[in-house]
């Protein structure tokens, strides 16, 4: 875009307003205290009772007593979120959310500090409701008009300049597909020409402020050589208009089409009433859009608000049923424990009785009435031997404790009998052995 509508190179505090967002100076919310005047009367409520009122007023409902905010305060910043209420005057009031946690502090705040509001109503003798001081607003305005008139300026020979490309454009569509008359041929031509001849001397620039050597060594009456007739110019600059007339009526039946199709089958004269008023449709439209996305805003806090909100209440529901699980469980664990004991008691005692029972049940199909008696008579020689074995044990026990009395020389003579016993053997057996070798 040319220089004239660029952004004008404004203070940081009216960046804040290019797009309708806030300064960086600038917190994005602030609240819309009412403040009181220094000398209030007895009985009258202060900051403090205000505030509250404020409070109780929030919370996307509409207040009875909403505060009502002076003309020119810090208070008054614009915010795209807001609540919005009816005053006794009829007049629409907005008020943002997060209003009374801004509140709560300013009245904490007051109470530290009485003078403070005396202090904002002071500043706001000087500052707008943006925030801005009054001088700069008023510099901030101008410079909002100048930016607005050099863009419409701007955007007027930006759509001629593009509606005349479309122009040649069509014109060399045209000549590849059809057999051009000499006139339009001619109206072309002179068009392309003039066009390329200003463009190319736009670019070559004013020769006094130009420092290097010109493109190519060309200078402008070089250009002006190339120049069309001069009544072909003017007959060209006489019919231009209407070809620019006729081609800006095709593009706003397109775009009314694009909008409304079913206008396609109107005729040329209704769509031109139709496009005649389609500005002012297009403007309630992006008006009702814009009205939509700020209640969608709104819909998007109230959501977030009451999604905080439920969750809360559920981490307490969620913690108190856990309470409630513990105390349960911790009561009736003992008793649940006692029963389940007696219940395995129960169950391991019938168990051993069923094994008790299939024992006896295999035993009294194994052993018979012939075979019990049997084994009555084996059990008790059985016994009989034992009772003799025991008795004969018995008498070698005390036979022992006898020889255990006579001390060591008794054992000694033992081992020497147990030698001179085993060489008697020996020799028997060797004087065996040689009776055998001489047989």
């Amino acid at each position: 875009p040319p220089r004239a509508w660029r952004r004008p190179s404004l203070p940081r505090g009216l960046l804040g307003v290019w797009g309708r967002f806030p300064s960086p100076d600038l917190p994005r919310c602030l609240p819309r205290p009412s403040f009181p005047q220094p000398q209030r009367r007895a009985g009258s409520r202060g900051f403090g009772a205000r505030a509250r009122a404020a409070v109780q007023g929030c919370g996307h409902r509409r207040p009875t007593c909403p505060p009502q905010p002076p003309r020119h305060c810090l208070g008054s910043f614009s915010c795209p979120l807001l609540c919005s209420w009816t005053d006794k005057n009829h007049q629409k009031s907005r008020w943002h959310p997060g209003i009374s946690a801004h509140l709560e502090k300013g009245w904490k705040y007051y109470n530290k500090n009485p003078h403070f509001s005396q202090l904002l109503l002071s500043l706001s003798q000087h500052v707008d409701e943006s925030g801005l001081s009054l001088t700069l607003a008023k510099e901030q305005a101008r410079a909002w008009k100048d930016v607005r008139l050099h863009k419409t300026t701007w955007l007027r020979s930006e759509i001629l300049q593009r509606v005349i490309q479309e122009l040649l454009v069509d014109y060399y569509v045209k000549a590849q597909d059809t057999d051009l008359t000499s006139e339009d041929r001619k109206f072309h031509e002179t068009l392309e020409q003039r066009l390329l001849v200003t463009e190319l001397t736009r670019l070559l620039g004013p020769s006094q402020e130009r420092e290097v050597p010109p493109l190519l060594g060309l200078e402008k009456a070089d250009l002006l050589e190339l120049m069309p007739p001069s009544e072909d110019f003017v007959w060209m600059r006489a019919r231009l208009p209407l070809e620019v007339e006729e081609q800006l009526k095709k593009k706003c039946f397109t775009v009314l089409c694009y909008h409304n199709p079913s206008s396609d089958l109107d005729s040329e004269t209704l769509k031109a009433a139709k496009v005649w008023n389609l500005a002012e449709v297009l403007a309630g439209e992006k008006q009702q859009c814009q009205a939509a996305k700020s209640q969608q805003k709104e819909q998007m806090v109230l959501l977030e608000k009451k999604s905080a909100t439920y969750s809360q209440v559920l981490l307490r529901c969620l913690a108190l049923l856990q309470r409630l699980l513990q105390e349960h469980r911790l009561k009736t664990q003992s008793e649940l424990d006692r029963i389940n004991a007696q219940y395995l008691e129960i169950k391991c005692s019938a168990m051993i009785l069923k094994l008790r029972m299939e024992e006896l049940k295999i035993l009294s199909d194994t052993y018979t009435t012939e075979k019990v008696e049997v084994h009555r008579l084996i059990r008790d020689r059985l016994e009989g031997a034992i009772r003799l074995q025991e008795q004969d044990m018995e008498k070698s026990r005390q036979v022992l404790n006898t020889y255990e009395v006579l001390g060591e020389e008794f054992d000694k003579l033992v081992k020497e009998y147990t030698q001179l016993k085993q060489a008697t053997e020996n020799r028997r057996w060797t004087l065996q052995e040689f009776n055998k070798a001489y047989r």
